[in-house]
Order: structure tokens, then sequence, then C-alpha cells
């Protein structure tokens, strides 16, 4: 499950943090705001690729020098802190 994620100069995000506490989510928004964003950034740790970009500075809001994605997970038995580092 996931706890938490943050997202720091990830895409149209500066500084997103969130805790999730339920085994469902629903994340409602208008148009461009970053929704898909966040579901990329989760595909991002699963896989450690972006379907969407084509580079990885595409990935780095502009005028920075890297994106991070930090996610607290925990399973039946664990729990993991994962981060990524986009240069």
């Amino acid at each position: 499950l996931l706890k938490k994620l943050k997202l720091v100069n990830f895409r149209n995000y500066t500084d997103f943090e969130q805790e999730f506490n339920n085994l469902k989510t629903i994340i409602i928004g208008p148009n461009a705001q970053g929704k898909t964003n966040i579901l990329e950034a989760l595909n991002i740790l699963a896989t450690s690729k972006s379907d969407r970009a084509e580079r990885d500075s595409d990935l780095i809001y502009w005028n920075t020098e890297h994106a991070l994605i930090f996610a607290d997970i925990q399973s039946k038995d664990d729990k993991m802190d994962i981060a990524i580092q986009i240069n």
C-alpha cells in the first residue's frame, strides 16, 4: 500500500506531499493540474522509467537541476522507503 508520496521539482510540482490512508484514492481536479503526473511518478517508482517522457529532462520542473520522487510503501510484513532522483 502507498502510505505517502512526495514530489520535488517533478513535472509541474515544486513541492507536493500527500499521505494515503485508504485502500482506494480518487484524484480529482481541473485539466492540466497534475493528476496524471502523480500517476506517472508512481509508475516511475514501480518500473524506473516513464512511459510519457522522451527524455529525463522532461520530468524536471523548469529551471531546476533535478527532480525527486519519494514514497513510503507498506506491505503485509514490511515498510519500504523508496527514493528516485532524476538528473
